[in-house]
């Protein structure tokens, strides 16, 4: 096994408990479990973006080869491929999925907060100042005609979070956008 298998190896089992379903059983984690607290599962998708960076620098830690990264582009037949799943996920997960499609060391990925964002400025998020007094994206009304949702989900000490989550047509929707998100992505790249 090459060191970019092993890495991605890894990186399918980091996603996979950042899911919150156990990569050896691929059975869910039970609600109460300590790997279903929102600050751990933060930190299995922070994990996951830093093996990425090391997966497109070639297996090297750091930021080498980033500045000759392509933008991000998707065929028609990729856009095909993308699976969408039948349970509501969130968006990190379908971006997870969009870039499985695409995978190459010489492009940059697309990144949840390139897709969100897009969905704020069509008016299907909007930002608030939640309980901790962080900024976190919210569903509009306008979001529910398009699938999105949000759920009250309970960590490991107890505490209650909210995350969204985008069932079929919602995840359609994004698919059937992708060239509007991804010229809004290039757009705020090309502004100085």
């Amino acid at each position: 096994m090459t060191q970019i298998e092993k890495l991605l190896h890894t990186k399918s089992l980091i996603d996979k408990l950042a899911e919150g379903i156990n990569p050896l059983t691929g059975q869910k984690h039970d609600e109460d479990c300590l790997l279903n607290e929102a600050s751990i599962i933060r930190g299995f998708f922070h994990v996951s973006q830093v093996l990425d960076r090391v997966i497109q620098n070639g297996g090297v830690v750091g930021y080498g080869r980033k500045q000759n990264l392509k933008p991000f582009t998707i065929t028609a037949e990729e856009k095909a491929n993308i699976p969408i799943s039948e349970e509501p996920i969130s968006v990190s997960v379908l971006v997870r999925n969009i870039n499985s499609v695409t995978a190459t060391l010489s492009m940059r990925k697309l990144t949840a907060t390139q897709v969100t964002s897009w969905l704020e400025q069509s008016g299907f998020l909007s930002t608030v100042v939640n309980a901790e007094g962080k900024n976190q994206r919210v569903p509009t009304d306008n979001a529910e005609l398009i699938g999105i949702s949000q759920v009250e989900r309970i960590n490991a000490t107890g505490a209650t979070y909210l995350m969204n989550l985008y069932n079929t047509e919602a995840q359609r929707f994004i698919l059937d956008n992708l060239d509007s998100i991804i010229a809004s992505v290039q757009d705020k790249a090309a502004t100085p």
